[in-house]
């Protein structure tokens, strides 16, 4: 099966009028890219051979992955401003 998208299809450009936070949709693509390393099946056809991380960049292109953090872990607030710095 011949892909739809070549490599310049990955490239986003950026901008401010784009919703995605770019942060979130990095921590997104190389959880995925584990999980795709650990065993779990690509959603998409013919890219076998190819590494995770090119696998997960063509699942969020092809809308089978949300490129946001749907939920946050518990216990994991940590602001770094209400810590009161120390005399050293």
């Amino acid at each position: 099966m011949k892909l739809k998208h070549n490599y310049l299809d990955l490239v986003e450009e950026y901008g401010k009028e784009t919703p995605i936070n770019q942060f979130e949709k990095v921590l997104v693509l190389t959880s995925r890219a584990k999980d795709l390393y650990a065993g779990k099946t690509c959603r998409v056809d013919g890219l076998d051979g190819r590494k995770p991380t090119t696998m997960a960049q063509y699942e969020i292109l092809n809308d089978l992955i949300e490129p946001t953090i749907s939920e946050k872990v518990p216990g994991e607030d940590n602001h770094f401003d209400d810590f009161e710095e120390e005399d050293v």
